[in-house]
């Protein structure tokens, strides 16, 4: 059984979602991003 997840837990994987994020959208611009169906 794993341990509960604590608050500190939880905002690493916020971090690592911004950073993912900022990978796939890095280049893109406004106007990209909004046409992007996989970024919507």
């Amino acid at each position: 059984m794993t341990a509960p997840r604590n608050t500190l837990d939880y905002l690493d994987d916020i971090l690592d979602a911004i950073e993912k994020i900022a990978i796939f959208t890095r280049g893109m611009s406004y106007e990209e991003f909004c046409e992007d169906d996989k970024t919507v």
